[in-house]
């Protein structure tokens, strides 16, 4: 199928991804936590994640977890890394790191 001047230009459909409710999974004790690390990870494989550079001009930039692949952050386009830094990190692997409870890479 050609190009045409609307398909060429057309804006991708935004990242999906899961929104947290509720409290974080730490606070309902580390099983239960990593249980939640498990879900997310499996969950996260069917997030859709366009690359950032196929967005239009100002558009928001998508960073996703390091550990379970959750949306982590997003910044404008124009966002400075030395002073207003990514987080690599989700809420809940932020929590988890924090008590300690988040597995190392294999």
């Amino acid at each position: 199928m050609p190009l045409t001047f609307s398909s060429a230009w057309s804006v991708p459909d935004p990242p999906v991804y899961r929104k947290r409710t509720g409290p974080l999974a730490v606070e309902m004790g580390r099983e239960y936590a990593l249980a939640q690390l498990e879900v997310r990870k499996t969950e996260s494989r069917k997030i859709v994640r366009p690359d950032n550079h196929r967005f239009p001009a100002g558009s928001p930039m998508y960073f996703y977890c390091h550990s379970c692949g959750d949306l982590s952050d997003t910044k404008s386009e124009s966002y400075n890394p030395r002073t207003d830094p990514v987080s690599h990190l989700c809420a809940e692997c932020e929590a988890l790191k924090g008590k300690g409870w988040l597995p190392q890479p294999s």
